[in-house]
């Protein structure tokens, strides 16, 4: 069976919830409302059903060019996972462990169109999303634990229970934890941590076969027991936080002056070096603080060092050209760009997602930035925004400014 996009029909999300849209998915669930299940036939997966990559663990790790771990549990009870290489995996894996694939969507294209989908649907830049693949055989499962990232789970092959609970002991964290397990250093400071507790008894339970999907906020306590052979497609998206924002924007800004990189002096040997480090880290601070009232919150979440794309557009400018008529034109076959210049006409066949991008240029005079532009027309994926602008550059509407 041939291998279709997730863009064919309705939207990624959609096709997964469909009892919601898109806008209703994200002011009712994400990014930390609440967890979905949501059930239905293998064809609404657009493919990954049937992929022939993704049948069973030899053929997933046939596919695979990444890192392969297998997850077990060790004889104190404790859960432990090993790098190990894709014929060692198989291997493994018949003996009774599962075996996790890391960052599949790079190796399968078909799992990549649904990482990009998913990006877009959430309002996410190029990079923001990823997909491991999970493989475990009958009776085996994960203990209960929480992650530090939202999860979109999709069922390909076999059944799976989850006990899903919400997480009543430490919202949003900034690490992964398995329930028993030592906190890590970076969360003892908000999460102590809980006694061991059963999650069956308050979780509510969740049957996922193929074609199901289950959505989970971070944070989300859950553990999982495969009735048979399982495989199953885990999406992590990494929306950023306030504190990430900010840290980061404060790193780029501050180490570009040089008051900020010179180092104190005998601070921890003489009362006197300490005071004087003290009272010029409070001039500093003083001017920060003068500062960070002229920081604009939205270039600070734009300019956040993981959002790769965004960053580049940041800095590329580029010049409407005058003399060159840019319009869009209805045909039979869909929306076509139309560039007209003094010498020649230039006639494309676009996507219904391109249409507001080009109305926007159309009607734009002057310089610009590939941000401004993004901003403007989010929906855009980055891919076709880059390939667009080249055309039109190509044709003379717009120009790219050093």
């Amino acid at each position: 069976m041939p291998e279709t996009s997730p863009a064919d029909g309705r939207r990624g999300l959609e096709r997964l919830f469909p009892d919601l849209t898109a806008r209703q998915f994200l002011d009712t669930c994400w990014p930390d409302r609440r967890h979905l299940a949501s059930h239905g036939e293998p064809e609404r997966l657009a493919g990954l059903c049937e992929s022939p990559a993704l049948q069973s663990i030899e053929t997933v790790l046939a596919a695979h060019r990444g890192e392969t771990r297998v997850v077990f549990t060790d004889q104190d009870g404790k859960y432990r996972q090993s790098h190990v290489q894709p014929e060692q995996a198989k291997t493994l894996y018949h003996g009774g462990m599962s075996v996790c694939l890391t960052h599949v969507h790079k190796s399968i294209a078909l799992v990549n169109r649904w990482v990009c989908r998913l990006e877009k649907d959430l309002g996410l830049p190029p990079g923001f999303g990823q997909c491991n693949a999970y493989v475990l055989p009958p009776g085996r499962g994960f203990t209960k634990h929480f992650d530090n990232r939202e999860v979109l789970i999709l069922q390909l092959q076999g059944s799976k229970r989850w006990w899903v609970q919400p997480n009543r002991e430490v919202a949003n964290p900034t690490q992964n934890y398995i329930l028993g397990a030592a906190v890590p250093p970076s969360m003892r400071e908000y999460f102590p941590g809980i006694e061991d507790a059963d999650i069956e008894a308050a979780a509510e339970v969740v049957d996922l076969r193929p074609g199901s999907a289950l959505f989970m906020p971070r944070g989300t306590w859950h553990a999982t027991d495969a009735a048979d052979h399982s495989l199953s497609l885990t999406f992590g998206f990494f929306p950023p936080t306030p504190l990430e924002a900010l840290l980061d924007g404060l790193g780029h800004r501050l180490v570009t002056e040089e008051a900020w990189r010179r180092p104190f002096g005998a601070v921890w040997g003489d009362a006197g070096d300490l005071k004087a480090a003290a009272e010029r880290l409070g001039g500093l601070l003083e001017e920060l603080g003068r500062d960070l009232q002229q920081w604009s919150p939205e270039e600070l979440i734009l300019n956040f060092k993981s959002w790769p794309a965004v960053q580049a557009m940041a800095r590329r400018r580029y010049q409407r050209l005058g003399g060159v008529d840019l319009r869009v034109e209805s045909t039979p076959e869909g929306p076509r760009a139309c560039i007209e210049g003094d010498d020649e006409v230039v006639q494309v066949q676009v996507e219904d997602e391109m249409v507001p991008m080009l109305r926007w240029l159309a009607e734009r005079r002057g310089e610009f930035t590939q941000a401004e532009l993004h901003h403007a027309v989010p929906q855009v994926p980055g891919e076709l925004m880059e390939g667009l602008l080249s055309l039109l550059e190509q044709a003379g509407a717009v120009a790219q400014r050093s």
